[in-house]
This record gives structure tokens, sequence and C-alpha cells, in this order.
């Protein structure tokens, strides 16, 4: 019986150790638990180092924490276990009033610093031990050696017998102490990428000395140069990424796919000069912040349809011109700064905001030393002003003195107006270097990007080997997405981002372009003239010759279907690009190269991974089968009489008109008479809840795929979930289609019925051995199809799924954006169906034959 009866425990302590890696710095050691306090301590503090920064409104001084302040911070974490706001550490590290968070309101200083972990191990042992045992949590908080040894003894032993064989083991902890961790001890789990030893080490150096994550390891190498595992450098491909200051998913994939698509580059071109780089800054922001933000333009866009109305209807100068997004920006700045001059205070009259050459909206700090071309970055200034003003910052213009009586009124004003801090922090600027060597500039703009930018940077120029190129130094740069909107406005490239997806290539060829060449003859083009900049784009600065026409050439083209050539693969997918291929522009634009230059392809991702629910949530009754054999649900739906609905009418006639005239003309008649039902009328009922009569019917519904579930004393149905996988069939010329479902992935059996059009899948065709597999589609898989067998072009695109019902295939054009470019095309009449491999760089490798596969979760 005891044999019988025995249960193995879920987790044994020799497997979990042996699943414990060892420390990427100091290979002797293993992975610290996350729950460590060492690497608990390590995380709060690289995250303020690589987060917060404080910026002085009265000098312009932009900086991280100093030691004193983190020193004064550390005093606070071990008894703060709830949120932190930036707040808590204005508080905490005494900073003072003049002083602001980069980017953060003051009036949203008590709102949550996102990312910024308490120590939630620390916190949730002292839940757990202090009140039981005080005098056990004050020696363990008093040796964290001590502490280290009972995390993970709580994150790797998991019965009680093992628990208390570990502990009894420590020779500082009396046999009531053990008896309390073994009772009380919480359940940790999980292991950090380095050392307990390797945290303690960088903890200290990051909050001691104020180093980013990557000096504070070299330090750490340096420091012991014998035990320390040496950084391996100057790869010719990149290897895998590893690193413990990573834990966003998003930003990890990011850098996976990074590493992709430099490495596919090594092995096509081979090592390269330099890398430019650049992120979207909302890269690690949650789905819900990014509704924010696309909520937040619609109403910016709702805002500048109404000024141009406006301005439209109470200027005659719109009359006979049309409202430009420059001229709404010109009204929004003049409201900003309460119809005034921001550097004079003159009044700007209303009626002569348009008037040529009386007013320009300027940079408040000039473009060619700060490349900042961002709306926070812009004022509106008399044009005579602006002459005074020329490439010198307000600070600079009132003299360069802060203890001025004219640069005190001038900051009294900016501080007046109702704009946010960032711009404040723009116009009042008192630091902003005379002259910035593009060199320089770069390395500036990088300590402004987001920490996964600095991160992918770090790990390209630490591993990767690059090209020796005379007199290039630095290899890694990293691009603002400010730069890159600028350069796409004044190259006149299309900036529209919902047309299609070939705008990431117009992007990468400007981060691609951004370099210190580029940036001096940027330089040198704002410094020569301010005066009618807008007007002066032609004179903009060219990387090479025809440079807009070769992008436009290259990246943009119709979708129309294009003959199909043998010797070029990809001939189809951009008719546009060939046309001018023939052309003598482009013979004589790309010269010798010509025959090596394909179309642009847009490269996705293939879904295979399975999620999601077996089958839909409603649960129907069935009410009939069709001629066809198809089943007819219905549900129970109710309705709120002081709502419409557009079905209710129809519904209520097919179901009730005959079977119950009563109850269908009492409804009837409260709805067209737009009025409530009154209690007492036939077959309504109160809602306690509501105040509004209820009533409910059933709503009818012709459905081919239906999943049967034991449902109380009967049974029920509800529709299949979506399909994971389309295997596809050919026999005697013709293609056949087989949908796995969720359900049949879960069961582990392989479907062995076709896809029979107008039949109920019970009575679909079955397989035999004349039909013979080609290959199996999930989503994202790149197709080609061809209608008839006399016809010179393919169809072409991602597939998205099948229609269980009449065997269509639906794929999607390579480049769109949301629902546009769908494509439906019924498989069974199809003359040909062919599947592709889409490599990270775009180019196509046809799949000539497949193995069914079985049904593997994943």
């Amino acid at each position: 019986m005891e044999i019988f009866n025995y249960q193995r425990p879920f987790a044994q302590t020799d497997d979990i150790e042996k699943m414990v890696g060892k420390c990427g710095i100091f290979p002797n050691e293993s992975r610290a638990p996350v729950h460590s306090i060492n690497f608990e301590i390590f995380r709060f503090f690289n995250f303020l180092q690589n987060n917060i920064k404080v910026f002085n409104t009265k000098t312009g001084e932009l900086r991280p924490l100093n030691q004193s302040e983190l020193d004064k911070i550390y005093d606070h974490i071990f008894s703060h276990s709830s949120n932190i706001s930036y707040y808590h550490i204005r508080k905490w590290a005494e900073i003072p009033e003049e002083y602001s968070f980069r980017d953060v309101d003051a009036s949203k200083e008590k709102e949550k610093i996102k990312g910024l972990k308490p120590l939630s191990g620390y916190h949730k042992l002292r839940k757990a031990i202090k009140d039981r045992n005080g005098d056990l949590w004050e020696k363990i908080t008093n040796d964290f050696n001590l502490y280290e040894q009972i995390v993970y003894g709580l994150t790797v032993r998991k019965t009680d017998e093992d628990l208390k064989d570990y502990f009894e083991g420590i020779s500082q902890l009396s046999p009531q102490e053990v008896e309390t961790l073994v009772n009380y001890g919480p359940n940790l789990s999980g292991f950090a990428n380095l050392s307990v030893k390797a945290y303690k080490e960088l903890a200290q150096i990051i909050r001691k000395e104020g180093e980013n994550y990557t000096h504070a390891e070299e330090i750490l190498r340096s420091k012991y140069p014998n035990e320390t595992l040496k950084l391996k450098r100057n790869f010719t491909k990149l290897p895998p990424f590893t690193s413990s200051s990573v834990t966003n998913p998003v930003v990890k994939k990011v850098i996976s796919q990074t590493r992709k698509v430099i490495n596919a580059i090594v092995d096509k071109y081979g090592s390269p000069s330099f890398v430019n780089i650049e992120l979207a800054r909302d890269l690690a922001k949650s789905e819900d912040e990014k509704r924010k933000i696309t909520k937040n333009l619609e109403e910016i866009t709702k805002g500048k349809e109404k000024i141009k109305k406006f301005l439209e209807e109470n200027f005659d100068y719109f009359k006979t011109k049309e409202v430009t997004p420059h001229d709404i920006l010109k009204y929004e700045l003049r409201e900003e700064q309460l119809g005034k001059c921001l550097l004079s205070g003159k009044e700007i009259p209303a009626e002569k905001l348009f008037e040529d050459n009386y007013v320009e909206i300027d940079h408040a700090l000039p473009y060619s030393r700060s490349f900042d071309d961002s709306r926070n970055n812009k004022i509106l200034v008399l044009t005579s002003v602006n002459r005074k003003k020329g490439n010198s910052t307000p600070f600079e213009y009132f003299g360069g003195d802060e203890n001025s009586e004219q640069w005190q009124n001038f900051v009294n004003f900016v501080n007046s107006l109702n704009i946010n801090t960032s711009k404040k922090n723009k116009i009042l600027n008192t630091t902003l270097p005379k002259d910035v060597p593009p060199e320089e500039f770069l390395n500036r703009n990088l300590n402004d990007t987001q920490f996964a930018a600095r991160t992918i940077k770090n790990y390209v120029e630490n591993n990767l080997k690059f090209r020796e190129t005379p007199g290039k130094k630095r290899k890694v740069y990293v691009i603002t997405g400010a730069m890159t909107n600028y350069l796409l406005k004044m190259y006149g490239l299309p900036k529209n981002r919902d047309l299609n997806a070939r705008h990431h290539a117009v992007d990468a060829t400007l981060v691609g372009i951004t370099t210190p060449w580029m940036i001096q003859k940027m330089n040198e083009w704002h410094k020569n003239d301010k005066e009618n900049f807008y007007k002066r784009k032609k004179s903009f600065p060219n990387p090479w010759p025809n440079f807009r026409n070769d992008v436009l050439i290259r990246v943009f083209g119709t979708q129309k279907p294009q003959k199909m050539d043998s010797k070029e693969q990809n001939g189809e997918i951009n008719s546009e690009f060939w046309k001018y291929k023939k052309s003598d522009d482009f013979l004589k634009l790309y010269k010798d190269i010509k025959n090596k230059i394909k179309p642009l392809i847009v490269s996705r991702e293939p879904k295979r991974k399975i999620r999601g629910a077996a089958h839909l949530e409603t649960v129907y009754s069935q009410r009939g089968v069709t001629e066809k054999g198809l089943s007819i649900l219905g549900t129970r739906k109710q309705i709120d009489l002081s709502k419409e609905s557009k079905d209710l009418n129809n519904s209520l006639e097919k179901i009730y008109k005959n079977t119950d005239p009563a109850y269908y003309k009492a409804v009837n008649k409260a709805i067209n008479e737009k009025r409530k039902l009154e209690p007492d009328e036939p077959l309504t009922w109160k809602d306690p809840n509501k105040k509004s009569p209820i009533f409910s019917y059933i709503s009818e519904t012709v459905e081919n795929n239906t999943v049967k579930l034991k449902r109380g004393n009967g049974y029920g149905y509800v529709l299949n979930s979506r399909i994971v996988r389309t295997d596809v069939f050919k026999k005697d010329g013709k293609y056949y289609l087989v949908p796995i479902y969720l359900p049949e992935i879960m069961s582990g059996e392989l479907p062995n019925k076709v896809i029979t059009i107008n039949t109920p899948k019970s009575d679909w065709q079955e397989l035999d051995d004349t039909y013979e597999f080609q290959f199996s589609l999930y989503k994202n898989d790149f197709i080609k199809i061809k209608v008839k067998k006399d016809d010179d072009y393919y169809l072409s695109g991602y597939f998205i799924g099948v229609d269980s019902s009449n065997a269509r295939i639906s794929f999607v054009k390579h480049d769109n954006v949301g629902s546009k470019g769908y494509i439906r095309k019924g498989s069974k009449n199809l003359y040909l169906i062919e599947k592709y491999q889409v490599d990270v760089l775009g180019r196509l490798y046809k799949v000539h034959k497949e193995t069914r596969q079985p049904i593997i979760l994943k």
C-alpha cells in the first residue's frame, strides 16, 4: 500500500539544481535566485541609473542621480513595499525643488514609476517571517549571506523534508527558527542570469560609482582578471544575446530580430563598416499605453481639423489659399504664447499672423546645434527678432547671464505659459554647447535614447567584427526617431504609415544615410542662412545624386500582378520596379549593379505557436438542420426594449409571428411606438438591476463547424475555435484543403477529411492514398497561386486562413497594413499553389516538398 500511495514530488531538489546554469561572468558560480537580495538591489539601482534623469530648471543641467542621492534612496527601499513614485524618489533622495524629472510633469510626480519594482522577494519573506519570529527576521536582515542561503533553500527545496534537512545544515539557525522557515517560508522560484557574487559587486559599482551596467561589468571583469569569463568580442556574426539587465520580453524580441537581420547582412555582404540603429520610443510600452497614445493622436488630428475650419471661416487670407500644416502650427504657437512673440514679448496681431515675413517659426535650440525638430523645440517670433537671434539659444540671445533682469523676466514669462515641462526645459536651456562636431552630436544623441537602444548598441559594438575603415574609429551609432522624421520631411518622402508597410524601408534608408559626414553637411546648410528655411529645401544636401527618386523607385510601386519571368524569382511583387528597370534613368542610376537589384518584399514571421481557447464561448441549442444537412443553432438573447436592434424585427417575425401572435403583436407595437413594454404585457419580465422591462427571444444561425458538448442532462453546441494549420493535398490536378482546429490539435490526431463545399463536416470527403500531400500552411506563410494554366502571372502574399464552408484561401499582399489588400480565391479550381520561405532580408525560397507532420503542441 505504501508503494501504491506514493506520489512523486512535483519538483525534486536534484532536478531543480541540475537546471540551474552557471554565471555569465564568474563561470564557477551558479546563477542567483531571482529573489536573491543582491539581485533585487542590483535590479532596483540599475533601473534608476538607466531611466531616472533630473533636469535643473535654472542651469539646464541634465544628469542621472548622484552617489549621495542613491545612498539616501538605499536607506528607504527596505521599508517600502508598495508602488514607488517620483515623489518618493524626490523625498528619499532630497532632490531640490529647482530640479524636475526628465519628461515628467510636476503634477504627475505621485504616479507610479512604471517598471520600477520594490524588493518583492524581500517583502514577501518579511511578511512570512517577521511577525512569527522577530529574532529570526533581525538575524536574517543583519546577515545577507544567511539571507541568500535561506532564499536559495526556499527556491530549490519543495518538500517539508527537504527544507528541514537543508535548514538544519545551516549552523546559524536554531531548531525553532528551522521550524518557522519550514512551516511559513514562502514558495520561491526562478533564477537570474548571473551569480549572487556578480550581482553584489555590480550593485555596489552602480550605486557607489554611478556607472551604467555595461561599464560596471567592465570594471568588475578588470577587478577579477583571472576569475571572470573573458569577453568574446569581434565575432564575424553576432552570438546569441544574454544579459540579466534586460527583462522586457518585447525588447528581447527586438534584440533577437536585430541579430537575425545583421547576421543575414553579414552572410550576404560581409562585415559592415559601421552600423546605425534607430528604435521607436514606444518600444517598451504596453498595449494599453499604445492605445492611449493612438487616442491622443486622434484627438490632436481632430483639433487640427477644427483649427483649419476656424482659419478658413475667419481669415480672408485663406479665401484664395489652402490652409497648410505650417499655418496651423503658427496659429497654435501664437495661442500657446498668449498672442506674443516669445522673445520680445511684443503683441502679434491675429490679422498679421499670416503676412509674409511678419513672423517665423523658429527652433528654440538651433537645429544646427541640437538637431531637434520636435514640436517642443518650436517657438513663434517676429521675423526681425529672429534675425537678431540668429544661431543662438534664448539664453544666449538675452546675454547669457542667469542673474540678469532680462533673463529672469523671460524665465517668469515662460513658466507662466501652459506648456509642458519638456518644452520649458528646451526654451530655458543654458548649457547647449556652441559647436557640436558630428561625432559628439551622435554620442550625445545616444545618451538621450532609451535603454533598449543603448543595450543593442553595446551588444553590437562589443561582439561584431567590423570592416577596417581608415579614419573611422566609431562603429555603432544610435539615431533618434526625431532625426528620421525630420529627414522624411526635408526630402519630401511619404509619411503615411497606414498606406503600406514599405515605410519601414524608407526609415531604414534614412537611418543608414545619417553618417557623421551627412550630419556635418546638414549642420553647414543650417548655419549658412536661416531665412526662408522651408523654401530652401531643394538645396538640402543629398547623400548621393537623385536620392529622393532613387528611394521612391526602389521602395514604392504598384501591386498589380506582373508577368512571370523565370529568371526573376520575385518578378510579380512590384511591377513599377520592373517598369523603371527598363528605363534609361534606371540603367544610368544603377549602372553595373542593375542586374543584382531585386524588388522589395516585406518579411513577416510565420505564426506557428498554438494558443487560444479550444472553442468559442456561446453555447447553442440545435433547432434543426437545413436541406443540405447543416446545423441550425439557436441561442436565447435578452433585449432591452429601450435600445434598438437592427435584427430584432426580422427575428421576431421569423420566430414568433405564427407561433405566438399575441407576444409578437405586443412587442412589435412597443418597438414601433418607441416605448417600453408594460410589466403586465405578455412574456415580459423585470430585470431587478434595470428599470426597463426585458424580453428574450431565440436567435438562429446556420453553422457547419461545431463541437458537441455535454450540458446538464442534454447536449449543447459550440463553434470551433480558429484554424491553426491547413494541410494542402493534390489529386488529379486539383487542390484539397484539410483545416486543423485547436480541438483536433488537443486530441493529438490528424484529421483525415477535406473541405467539401456545402456539406456538413461529418460528411466531408475522406483522404485516401490517391491524395498527395503538398505542404502545411500556417498564418503568414508566403504563397503564390496561379488561377489558370494560361495565365501569365501569379498572385502572391502571406497566407491568412481558409474558409471551411467554401474552401476559399485568404491571403494578403506582402506590404499590407491593417485589413487592406485581402485576396480570396477558391482553392479547388486553382491551377497552382506554391509555398515559399521568406528570410529576414525578403528573399524567397520555394518549398518543393514537405512530409506531413504529426500534431505537436508548442
